[in-house]
């Protein structure tokens, strides 16, 4: 047999605050593709934002030749894509799988 005793919850703030702007339904929500780089190459630190394909393509064989990058694509709806690639005398190879090249299409 178990004995339970009910009680009622109480909170010792009950004021009811109004809700801020940021809250209230309707209110516009921060455009983050304004405010962030599309596009972000990371290296251990020595990373690098890029607004473009052709911004990631020239960062890559001009600051990373003969290195192993990380490319992050930050999707409309704030997710994040991840590519894995190796660069190696001016060409951009998949670090995983075949290590074919690099299929830029990717990223768009």
């Amino acid at each position: 047999m178990t004995n339970s005793i009910q009680t009622q919850a109480t909170h010792p703030n009950t004021a009811t605050l109004p809700a801020s702007p940021k809250t209230q339904a309707g209110s516009p929500k921060p455009d983050i593709s304004k405010s962030q780089k599309r596009f972000k190459i990371k290296s251990f630190g020595n990373d690098t934002e890029c607004e473009s394909v052709a911004d990631v393509k020239a960062s890559l064989l001009n600051k990373y030749n003969r290195d192993s990058v990380t490319i992050v694509k930050v999707s409309g709806n704030g997710f994040k894509l991840l590519f894995f690639v190796s660069i190696i005398n001016g060409q951009v190879f998949d670090s995983h799988g075949q290590q074919a090249l690099f299929d830029f299409s990717k990223l768009l």
